[in-house]
């Protein structure tokens, strides 16, 4: 069983509310406050689903910098790694746009986290038709002949032909896929980047219990009765209040819930456009 699982259940099974804990990278704002409510979706084979939404205490005009104002799903491993893969309408053309976000956390020697590799992708028709279209047009073959006389007696004849067919990358033919270093933007962050936030689960912990083979137990500290985080460069951004009637268990660290503005996520100017 993940660390975050077992940690979950020992949690659930002393109060209906879960309090937890999820790392993402830092909004770089000392003063932002930011919490999150979630479900459980589903718990299978080592990965654990949540679907979050802000809480009532998170300053949403602030926020909406950081990520979407908008219940997400994601999609966490032990206490490393988390995925988040959304599908959408994209508003310019109604067709599907597919947008992937997650990252690694990666361990120097002796196992100490110091920092993470992130990826941001986007994809489906959408990205393909944003790429591809301007290619569509590239059907004509053009044949240039040209004399060039020297002399009474001799002339050179020179013909030229321009395929545009030839243009087209091939990536944008009938039945390819557009390759990663067009449709993703990989990106290292270091531990000094990252954030704790913290959240309640309020629906849905049945499932953690639920789980075959289950049993409620911790392999980290007791909970307690404060809603505090300790932050990396003293960022404030979960709440600080204290309440005995919600036990916080710290997770370490989990998974970030929601997907993050492009700027946040450290997009190259390829994967921005995607999402003009």
């Amino acid at each position: 069983m993940s660390p975050i699982l077992s940690t979950l259940l020992f949690a659930a099974a002393a109060t209906a509310q879960v309090t937890t804990s999820i790392w993402m990278p830092s909004p770089y704002q000392e003063d932002t406050h930011i919490g999150f409510y979630a479900s459980v979706v589903g718990v299978s084979e080592g990965k654990t689903t949540l679907a979050l939404s802000f809480d009532n205490k998170t300053d949403l005009a602030t926020a909406g910098y950081i990520v979407e104002d908008e219940p997400n799903t994601m999609t966490f491993y032990g206490s490393s790694r988390f995925e988040s893969v959304t599908t959408t309408t994209d508003v310019s053309d109604g067709l599907a746009l597919t947008m992937g976000y997650g990252c690694q956390e990666t361990s120097a020697r002796g196992g100490v986290s110091v920092g993470a590799m992130c990826r941001f992708a986007s994809e489906g028709p959408a990205v393909y038709s944003s790429v591809c279209e301007k290619y569509s047009d590239y059907t004509d073959v053009y044949t240039t002949t040209k004399e060039f006389a020297y002399g009474d007696d001799y002339t050179v004849t020179e013909t030229t032909t321009i395929d545009y067919r030839t243009r087209v990358p091939s990536y944008c033919k009938s039945g390819s896929t557009l390759p990663e270093s067009i449709i993703a933007n990989t990106y290292m962050i270091e531990q000094e980047e990252i954030a704790t936030y913290q959240v309640v689960i309020t629906a849905g912990a049945d499932k953690l219990s639920a789980t075959a083979g289950a049993t409620p137990s911790s392999s980290g500290p007791a909970p307690t009765g404060t809603g505090a985080f300790t932050l990396h460069k003293g960022q404030n951004v979960v709440p600080t209040e204290t309440g005995s009637a919600l036990p916080v268990q710290e997770t370490g660290a989990a998974g970030a819930l929601l997907a993050l503005h492009p700027a946040l996520a450290g997009l190259g100017a390829a994967a921005m456009a995607f999402l003009l």
